[in-house]
């Protein structure tokens, strides 16, 4: 009888620590798909971001070009 009382305690310990088990998993789960989430947000953001200054240097490029051109036009003026 003591012997059967024991593995009865053992295996309620037994599926305790496998619910505790479970439940970490399913955290684990959670936080998991949260992060991936989070990380595809900052992703976008970062690609935007990035386009809109790539945009940005195009056109002060474009900008300076079109400077240097009135610059020689004017040296050229007053020679």
């Amino acid at each position: 009888m003591k012997r059967i009382r024991e593995l009865e305690i053992a295996q309620k310990n037994q599926v305790f620590e496998m619910n505790k088990l479970n439940e970490t998993k399913y955290r684990n789960k959670e936080s998991r798909v949260k992060l991936l989430n989070a990380n595809f947000n900052i992703e976008m953001e970062f690609k935007q971001k990035l386009k809109e200054l790539e945009n940005e240097s195009i056109r002060l490029e474009n900008q300076i070009n079109q400077l240097k051109t009135e610059k020689a036009s004017i040296l050229e003026d007053v020679v």
